[in-house]
């Protein structure tokens, strides 16, 4: 509450003594004529309640279908545009005849109303009381559009009274100048100057000027407002300052959309889940007390996103390998801020962090460190943080080298080829063509039985997550000699001999004899498998050959060369002569 002069303009509105300053008027039975009617000071039953000495108040009569007023004798000073607080207790007194009915209403006028002349409208809306015996406040705020006002309470009956006659009563006109005391534009809402003045002894009237207690406007002493994260739960005190407004109040939130999602409760807290898009908000809140001040203060409501940190892992460094790694944030620019910090172990030799930036070139294997990525903005001062594993890891690579040892036909091949790198590691055929029969799994077993001859190229590729190599290799597949020859032909003493040792399978092929040996002057070429020269030994020769490729050795085979001199016939010619008929 705060303390205020104000100023009763009416002049001797309470009529304690007596009715100087006032004037009454009434209209004949016949209704053709105004008349200065008696008004007279006068003791109150029921009295109203105003807390001056006695009970009286000013009367006049009111007969058939009559109607009489009161008012000031003088105009009361009023400023056009000024607002004025009116009041005033009026009450009817008399004649409960049914059919009849009297009532109040306040005009201005500067003519004296004649009954069946129809009256000015009420100077004050809501200013026309019923047809009551009891005591009524009637009161106001009125903006003056007249200069000097002729204010005039008019106690107007329908229906036959006969020769009853009605009273009405009028105390406690209080009229004051809220503009001069509050200043244009501050003026107190009705409910606000009726607290201030019916709670002020005596009751709501003075005459001149008194100390009032008047209701202080709310004032909000909010500057800004929290920063409002999108698709969050939200919520904010909007804190009026101490002793001012009266409880309770009730609060409007303005220039939201309508799917906002926040809303404004009557203790001042606004709350809800942010519906909103990153952007800026111009609303308003306003704030309205039980005796009609309103306050209102304009804020900008700023809704943004904290910072996402994007990134699900952070790729392993390679050994000897350059690396960098800065992590992919998002969110609202607002003081946006990123940091990378090792939090656990130390970061691997060879790299440094530079910024928001791990680079440089590692020189150890398998060394590890976690590492805590933290982004900060206005949307999420705390921070919003990541960690992640950093490992230095080798890629995967070959150390077999091509060609592949050779395979043989038909024959169960299995090799396994040699990788380096952190494992897991996988393998695969990548291109060219296997052997027929081979095949190569995911752990490097090439193995398989081949089915065909000849030589094989393919690329091999070893992977893990960091990497990997492909290399060129040949595999050669080769089939084992089998000696075809079964018997060689005679060797004549002294004679030229050539015999042709034969075999089935990959080429060059050598010959050798493993057992036995050939007739004496007979030798075995080891490239041609061609037996050559002249016996000289009469007799049968046994001997064991094998025959020998890049698959490997033959089967042994027993061969026998028989050798010896040749059937000749030593007769010579002519014969002896013959005689006919005699043996």
């Amino acid at each position: 509450m705060a303390s205020i002069n104000l100023t009763n303009i009416v002049t001797n509105g309470s009529f304690e003594t007596n009715v100087a300053g006032w004037s009454g008027f009434m209209t004949n039975q016949q209704g053709t004529q105004s008349t200065l009617a008696p008004i007279r000071v006068t003791n109150s039953t029921p009295p109203p309640v105003h807390g001056e000495t006695g009970a009286w108040c000013a009367q006049i009569g009111v007969k058939t279908q009559g109607l009489v007023y009161i008012n000031p004798t003088t105009p009361i000073p009023t400023i056009i545009g000024h607002k004025y607080y009116v009041r005033a207790r009026v009450s009817l007194r008399g004649s409960t005849v049914p059919g009849v009915t009297t009532g109040c209403t306040v005009i201005h006028g500067t003519t004296v109303p004649v009954r069946g002349v129809a009256l000015p409208p009420p100077l004050f809306d809501g200013l026309q009381t019923p047809n009551t015996t009891g005591w009524n406040l009637i009161d106001t705020i009125w903006t003056a559009d007249i200069a000097g006002l002729n204010m005039r309470f008019i106690w107007q009956q329908t229906g036959n009274m006969g020769n009853n006659e009605t009273y009405g009563r009028l105390d406690n006109v209080v009229m004051i100048d809220l503009t001069e005391a509050f200043g244009a534009g501050n003026e107190p809402p009705l409910p606000a100057i009726r607290q201030g003045v019916l709670n002020t002894p005596p009751n709501g009237y003075w005459d001149g000027t008194t100390v009032i207690e008047m209701p202080v406007p709310p004032v909000i002493i909010t500057d800004t407002l929290p920063l409002a994260v999108k698709s969050r739960a939200y919520s904010t005190q909007i804190e009026l300052e101490e002793d001012t407004g009266t409880t309770p109040y009730v609060y409007t939130l303005l220039g939201l959309p309508i799917n906002s999602g926040l809303f404004i409760n009557n203790n001042g807290i606004i709350s809800g889940t942010c519906n909103l898009n990153e952007g800026q908000y111009n609303i308003t809140v306003m704030v309205t007390d039980s005796v009609g001040y309103r306050a209102s203060r304009a804020y900008v409501l700023n809704v943004g996103e904290p910072p996402q940190i994007l990134n699900d892992y952070i790729p392993g460094a390679l050994l000897n390998q350059p690396y960098s790694f800065t992590p992919t944030v998002i969110g609202s620019d607002g003081n946006l801020s990123v940091s990378v910090a090792v939090t656990v172990g130390t970061l691997p030799t060879g790299l440094s962090i530079v910024g928001t930036t791990i680079t440089g070139t590692p020189t150890i294997d398998n060394q590890s460190c976690q590492i805590t990525v933290t982004a900060f903005n206005d949307y999420a001062p705390e921070g919003v943080s990541r960690t992640y594993i950093l490992r230095v890891s080798l890629a995967a690579g070959i150390n077999t080298q091509s060609p592949l040892p050779n395979s043989t036909l038909g024959v169960p091949y299995a090799f396994l080829f040699s990788g380096y790198g952190d494992a897991p590691i996988t393998w695969e055929l990548l291109g060219g063509n296997l052997p027929p029969g081979l095949s190569l799994d995911a752990n490097g077993m090439l193995s398989g039985t081949p089915s065909a001859t000849g030589t094989y190229s393919f690329s091999v590729r070893a992977s893990n997550d960091y990497g990997g190599e492909t290399k060129l290799f040949t595999l050669s597949v080769y089939q084992l000699p089998v000696i075809t020859t079964t018997t060689l032909g005679y060797a004549y003493l002294g004679a030229g001999y050539s015999g042709q040792l034969t075999a089935t399978g990959s080429m060059p092929m050598t010959w050798f004899v493993t057992n036995g040996s050939l007739p004496t002057g007979l030798s075995l070429n080891p490239n041609t498998g061609i037996i050559s020269g002249e016996a000289v030994e009469a007799g049968s020769f046994t001997f064991t050959v094998v025959a020998a490729n890049i698959a490997g050795n033959s089967a042994p085979v027993t061969l026998t060369i028989e050798a010896g001199v040749a059937l000749a016939i030593i007769t010579t010619s002519p014969l002896p002569n013959g005689i006919l008929n005699v043996a």
